[in-house]
């Protein structure tokens, strides 16, 4: 039998953060998933933006998120000699009323991340807008590259597991955690998405996953440089290919792509777009959404020893960085609190 310190049930953003993030603090880590489980990181289009665009204004904690993530893949990326963050310009379409917004925007705490408004701009491959607006600090994580390092690593120092985790196997005491007999660990990290919802030690309504679906297009004649954005996004992969996404759905909580929202998709994509185009590829994933969409991260009830790391939604990419170390700083100092709005013990109908 196999033993560890902590056992991490999950390999999708939220896992492999969490391994690399133990492994930097010598601390020994097991990872399982699931070889045919799907992850909403598989599918997801990994993009950062600093502003939420419905009514202009930041995304919450910026100036705390940022730092952590930029450092944190920055620290990857040299440590396997890959790239994997990508810094790239997001471009807003702007109607009317939006660009007066805009305008003022420029004049609030928004500023420093709208790098420019342009007028009667006209961009190659996109439909005729009355201003585009530029978004700085903005690009996108090349999750499912990250992932792939990230497992290869892990398995060659045998800390991988590609096997589902059943809950029958597992028996949680207070002093360790065993998996049949497979592995022994003295705690466990669940970061298993919108599997959780059937997990029996976070039980609870405050999960409330949420199906995207997204497209992959060839468009030989749409500009590249930068994030595309309006009722969708259009990300550039090279070579002429573009995801195009996403939809938001709570029926029907399934990975199958659906024709309503290729409909939608293309309906959207086409009011953005002035040329020609070919869909390749046509995805679904469910994101782990939390019902005030904020990550949840703790122990379960009084163990100090289970614990989830779940709920990063669409904004991923930002938020489990940050989580991740929080959490470490938690497990290494058991003293160190986690942040009333991050904590799982916000939901009071907890046994806590």
């Amino acid at each position: 039998m196999k033993s560890t310190e902590i056992l991490i049930v999950g390999h999708g953003l939220a896992g492999s953060l969490m391994a690399w993030e133990l492994r930097q603090a010598g601390i020994d880590c097991v990872v399982m998933n699931a070889p045919f489980m799907h992850r909403s990181s598989d599918v997801a289009g990994g993009l950062f933006n600093p502003l939420m665009f419905r009514k202009l204004r930041l995304s919450r904690m910026v100036g705390d998120l940022w730092p952590v993530m930029q450092s944190t893949y920055a620290a990857i990326e040299q440590s396997y000699n890959i790239k994997l963050l990508h810094d790239k310009l997001s471009v807003k379409l702007l109607s009317d009323s939006e660009l007066s917004e805009w305008e003022q925007g420029q004049k609030k705490i928004t500023a420093p991340y709208i790098h420019a408004i342009e007028k009667g701009m006209v961009v190659k491959g996109l439909k005729k807008t009355p201003a585009l607006g530029y978004i700085s600090s903005s690009g996108h994580l090349d999750i499912a590259g990250w992932l792939k390092v990230s497992q290869r690593d892990l398995a060659e120092k045998g800390r991988f597991f590609e096997q589902a985790l059943l809950y029958e196997d597992l028996v949680i005491s207070r002093d360790r955690i065993v998996v049949g007999k497979l592995l022994e660990a003295r705690k466990i990290i669940f970061c298993e998405g919108a599997a959780a919802i059937n997990n029996p030690w976070f039980q609870g309504d405050w999960l409330t996953p949420n199906k995207g679906e997204l497209l992959e297009i060839r468009a030989h004649d749409l500009e590249e440089k930068h994030i595309l954005r309006d009722d969708v996004f259009i990300l550039p992969l090279g070579n002429q290919r573009f995801k195009v996404g996403a939809t938001y759905s709570h029926d029907a909580i399934n990975t199958q792509p659906t024709k309503e929202a290729r409909n939608e998709l293309i309906r959207k994509l086409e009011r953005m777009i002035s040329v020609s185009y070919e869909i390749v590829a046509h995805y679904a994933g469910v994101r782990p959404a939390i019902k005030d969409r904020m990550p949840v991260i703790g122990a379960y009830a009084d163990r100090n020893n289970t614990f989830i790391f779940n709920g990063l939604g669409s904004r991923g990419v930002v938020w489990a960085p940050y989580c991740a170390k929080v959490l470490v700083k938690s497990l290494l100092f058991n003293n160190e609190p986690i942040p009333e709005i991050l904590n799982i013990r916000r939901f009071s109908r907890w046994p806590y």
